[in-house]
């Protein structure tokens, strides 16, 4: 719980009880005389609440219904905000390195990416039913290259992790192995940079 304060950038939005005030930090104004009445009884139990406080909360509980509209019980969400945001993110790893698996990328391209282990690697090649990539990977032809740097330079543009580029590359390629995109972007003679882009991946 926590006192008002105009430093927070609030939105409402109503619905049965009042108008519920959310701030942009995750904190949750919830405009209901029951959840003031429960919050103050909680304060009543706790001792290092001052002895002026104590008697004004206790005249709230046992008093009329607009003493307890005085109270504003906010509640801080920024928690499950924070946990949403790492399930997506981890659905998505999960998601993009199956595919990425599925398209034949090898195991030091998802180390790389993806910090994956090789255990769990293997697991989720297992699940997919997914072919290991070949210790060579299938050159492509010279003709195709400069379309893959082209696009592989449009990508590097765009503000994105490099799973996402590598996904993306991969469904604009669906004829080519993900190894085989790697090895033509990344492996190349000499300095290993990324050609096209002068960056690594």
């Amino acid at each position: 719980m926590r006192t008002n304060s105009t430093s927070h950038t609030t939105a409402s939005r109503s619905g049965q009880g009042g108008s519920v005030q959310a701030s942009a930090d995750g904190w949750v104004l919830l405009p209901s005389d029951a959840v003031a009445r429960l919050a103050a009884a909680e304060l009543l139990n706790k001792p290092e609440v001052p002895n002026t406080l104590h008697a004004s909360l206790l005249s709230a509980t046992s008093g009329s219904s607009d003493a307890l509209k005085r109270i504003r019980v906010w509640v801080d969400l920024s928690a499950l905000h924070l946990l949403d945001r790492q399930r997506d993110a981890a659905q998505w790893r999960r998601a993009a390195m199956g595919y990425l698996i599925a398209r034949q990328a090898h195991f030091g391209m998802l180390k790389e990416l993806f910090k994956a282990t090789r255990a769990e690697v293997t697991a989720m090649r297992k699940e997919l039913n997914a072919e290991f990539p070949n210790t060579k990977p299938k050159a492509i032809p010279t003709s195709g290259l400069d379309g893959i740097y082209k696009a592989w330079a449009e990508l590097s543009a765009l503000e994105c992790s490099a799973s996402d580029r590598w996904v993306a590359l991969g469904e604009r390629f669906p004829e080519y192995p993900i190894a085989s995109l790697y090895a033509a972007i990344v492996i190349e003679p000499g300095a290993g940079t990324t050609r096209g882009t002068g960056r690594k991946p």
